[in-house]
């Protein structure tokens, strides 16, 4: 327990340094992709403008772990800046978010993290595809895919 308390505390300090660093406020919504698929990637960075659309954002920040092998610029367009961060430091913050819901304007973008997570069960009800399910459950972009 110990172990999980400070690991969470890693990760309150690591979301106030990037709340400084990037001055993260009410317009600013921030994405962690945790998984280190090529095609998770490509689907949260596809449905990211639609996402910060529906959130009134002005711009978005990605957090992504830096052992991924990113195919997208560290930019993507003018409003959303990728960030490339240690795989412990997202766990952290990621810890913290599930001992408390600190921020509304983070999603972690991922239907298998933070463990516990089951949006993967849903993938092939009802004939849903993978990127339908994840732009609905994380997104809740319900368009068709």
């Amino acid at each position: 327990m110990k172990e999980l308390i400070e690991l969470a505390e890693k990760g309150r300090l690591f979301w106030l340094d990037l709340v400084e660093e990037y001055h993260i406020n009410s317009e600013c919504q921030v994405v962690i992709i945790p998984d280190n698929d090529l095609e998770t990637q490509k689907i949260a960075l596809k449905y990211l403008p639609q996402y910060l659309k529906n959130k009134y954002a002005k711009r978005g920040i990605v957090l992504m772990p830096d052992d991924i092998l990113l195919k997208a610029d560290k930019e993507i367009n003018s409003s959303i800046e990728i960030k490339m961060c240690k795989k412990a430091d997202i766990e952290a913050i990621m810890k913290f978010y599930c001992l408390y819901e600190f921020a509304s304007n983070l999603v972690v973008a991922s239907l298998k993290y933070p463990p516990g997570r089951k949006g993967m069960g849903i993938v092939g009800h009802k004939g849903l595809s993978y990127e339908e399910v994840f732009a609905g459950v994380v997104y809740g972009i319900m368009e068709e895919a």
